[in-house]
C-alpha cells in the first residue's frame, strides 16, 4: 500500500490536513499523534510514574494487547496534561517501539493507501514512503489555533501558556535522542502559519498529482 507521511509540530494543521487529504484521495487516515496521547492517557489513569519507562511500557502493553482496542478521539485526549504526557513518554524506545509496531500492522491490514499524521512518521516508522509531507506554523500561529479548539469546547485557556507549553513541546521532542521531530530530507514543507487548511490541502494535491490518480 502507497503511505504518505505528514510530520510537523503540535497545533501545526496535520490533523485537518490529513483527514481533508484523506476525503480528496479515498485514503484511510491515522493520526499517530492519537495514538502517543491514548497510551499517555492509559498511563495517567494507572497512576505510574511518567519518568518510569517500565512502568509505562508494561501499561501500555497490556492495553495494545486488547483485541478491541480502537483508536477514538475525545475531549480526554485533546487536553494539554494528556498532551504534556504523551511528550515526555514520547522519548522511551520501548513506548515508540509499540507505537510503530501498531502503525505499521495498521498499514500491513490495510485495504487501501494510508495518510499517517505524526512527528517521525516520514523519518521513523515509514522511511520508504514515496509521499513524505512536513506541516509546519509559527509557535503564536499554532497557539491561537490551539486555543480556540479549546474555547469550542468549552474550556478557557491562557493563550501565552499554551504558547510556552508549545514551545516547550518542540523543544522536548526536537532535543530527544529517539527519533526526534525533523522533515525528512526529502519532504514536501508545507508552513501553514499564513494560509487556511483548504489552501495547504489544494498545494499538496498540486504536489501530488504527478504522482497519483485522484
Amino acid at each position: 500500500m502507497d503511505v504518505i507521511t505528514i510530520d510537523g509540530p503540535s497545533a501545526a494543521g496535520k490533523g485537518t490536513i490529513g483527514s481533508k487529504l484523506s476525503q480528496h484521495l479515498g485514503c484511510y487516515y491515522l493520526d499517530s499523534g492519537l495514538l502517543y496521547r491514548q497510551l499517555a492517557a492509559w498511563a495517567l489513569e494507572a497512576g505510574v510514574d511518567l519518568t518510569d519507562e517500565l512502568a509505562v511500557c508494561d501499561i501500555i502493553k497490556d492495553k495494545l494487547s486488547d483485541v478491541n482496542f480502537k483508536l477514538e478521539s475525545s475531549d480526554r485526549l485533546r487536553s494539554s496534561e494528556v498532551s504534556d504526557a504523551a511528550s515526555k513518554i514520547g522519548v522511551f524506545r520501548s513506548v515508540r517501539d509499540r507505537a510503530n509496531q501498531y502503525q505499521r500492522d495498521y498499514v500491513a491490514a490495510s485495504q487501501n493507501s494510508v495518510i499517517i499524521d505524526g512527528r517521525d512518521a516520514g523519518t521513523v516508522v515509514f522511511p520508504e514512503a514515496k509521499f513524505k509531507l512536513f506541516v509546519t506554523a509559527t509557535p503564536d500561529v499554532r497557539a491561537r489555533r490551539r486555543c480556540a479548539q479549546l474555547m469550542e469546547r468549552g474550556y478557557t485557556p491562557d493563550l501565552k501558556s499554551l504558547e510556552g507549553e508549545i514551545v516547550q513541546r518542540d523543544l522536548r521532542d526536537q532535543k530527544r535522542e529517539i527519533a526526534p521531530l525533523k522533515a525528512a530530507p526529502d519532504a514536501y514543507i508545507i508552513d501553514t502559519t499564513e494560509e487556511t487548511s483548504d489552501e495547504s490541502v489544494q498545494r499538496i494535491l498540486k504536489y501530488l498529482e504527478k504522482y497519483l490518480v485522484t
